[in-house]
């Protein structure tokens, strides 16, 4: 046999002397949220369900936010239309008649809610009510929002009208907590996923970067040392040609990789303080150069702005990216200066230096960087008479 409805309602809502079909009324109110778990529908199938069980003209329900501050965040209304909604701009702000619901502890019924002494006049265009009824949406002594109806259809609310939104209000505070801890736990599943993803992609990058230090340079440097002892057997000179541009493609080969092994190892972004980020990326580049770059890091380095820093990072790593590549060098020297009002990212090489090649695709890009922060690029002769001397340099905001 079909259980009755009412055999589900919690035993403080037996309490209501409402006529059975009242509280079957409210039975299925219950009933229509109890499934929802998104609280955008959740407060719209409540403010409807509490306007058809007393019926209202108009209903809203409103929740606050997380802060002490007694302001809306959320507002769900029936019976105002959408223009009207659209000329209005925003919903109440928690103020006047509907401070006083959220501010206490038990229900405002007026039969006339201008004349309450909290009433703070209508905005222009907002439709005219009169009677009222607010009840605030509590949970374990937290107001969570308000439920308020108004314009009885057939004269004023009634304390029988009141009990009843009070009861729907339990629920609400009930099923409205629950859906937003249901949101919360969706959203930490979908940063748990999120990051799982990113930890996956770390390790994959790791991966391809150790096949390609491992492997892949080890057999194109073996292939360089196969034709270089093809070189000393004496070839034809058009045999020895070749041979002597495969060593060099293979060595520019190996250099490529090399750049592109620190570039998919390197920090993407500033994650710490920039000091220990420019070591960090330092550190990294000593594995692919050949050698350890000398680091000197000078003034409040850590100050600098975090859009500055970004960009003297990415100089930095794309700086050492074009020495691995080109330089073939045996020495680096690296420098970060923070002085008032400007910052200084200096390296500096002994390799083949530039020459009279055109600017690479690297240097314009350093030098862009440069010019976006107002600041400027400079290129001279390197370490020893020799190489390449970078200094990209950008100004910093003073502090009196």
């Amino acid at each position: 046999m079909p259980t009755d409805p009412l055999d589900a309602v919690p035993e403080e809502l037996r309490e209501l002397s409402a006529p059975q079909e009242r509280l079957h009324d409210l039975v299925e109110a219950i009933y229509s949220v109890v499934s929802d778990l998104d609280v955008a529908g959740v407060l719209c199938r409540l403010v409807t369900a509490a306007t058809r069980l007393v019926d209202a003209e108009f209903g809203a329900l409103g929740l606050l936010g997380d802060d002490e501050d007694l302001r809306l965040v959320e507002f769900v209304q029936v019976g105002v239309d959408a223009e009207t909604v659209r000329h209005l701009g925003h919903w109440p702000r928690g103020t006047g008649v509907l401070g006083v619901v959220l501010a206490g502890e038990h229900p405002v019924r007026l039969d006339d809610l201008t004349t309450h002494p909290a009433f703070e006049g209508w905005p222009d265009g907002h439709p005219l009510m009169t009677s009222f009824l607010g009840v605030p949406v509590r949970i374990q002594g937290r107001v969570l929002g308000d439920l308020y109806l108004a314009n009885k259809r057939g004269g004023v609310f009634t304390a029988e009208d009141e009990r009843i939104i009070e009861a729907l209000a339990v629920v609400a505070a009930v099923k409205i907590t629950n859906a937003r801890m249901y949101e919360q736990v969706q959203q930490d599943a979908v940063r748990r996923h999120e990051d799982s993803i990113k930890i996956a992609v770390m390790e994959d990058r790791d991966r391809i970067a150790r096949d390609l230090h491992d492997s892949v340079i080890q057999r194109i440097y073996a292939a360089g040392l196969t034709a270089q002892g093809a070189l000393r057997l004496q070839p034809g000179p058009e045999v020895e040609n070749r041979l002597e541009r495969m060593v060099t493609a293979l060595d520019d080969t190996i250099q490529d990789i090399r750049a592109t092994i620190f570039s998919i190892r390197s920090p993407a972004g500033v994650s710490g303080g920039l000091r220990s980020e420019i070591t960090d990326l330092v550190s990294s580049a000593a594995r692919h150069l050949g050698c350890a770059p000398t680091l000197h890091q000078t003034g409040p380095i850590d100050a600098v702005p975090e859009a500055t820093a970004r960009q003297a990072l990415a100089v930095l790593r794309e700086s050492l990216s074009n020495v691995v590549r080109h330089a073939d060098a045996t020495r680096i020297d690296v420098t970060v200066t923070a002085d008032p009002g400007e910052l200084r990212v200096a390296v500096a090489d002994n390799g083949i230096g530039l020459g009279g090649a055109p600017r690479r695709g690297g240097l314009r890009n350093i030098a862009e960087r440069a010019a976006a922060l107002r600041g400027t690029l400079e290129l001279a002769p390197g370490l020893d008479n020799r190489g390449t001397a970078l200094l990209w340099r950008v100004p910093l905001p003073t502090t009196e």
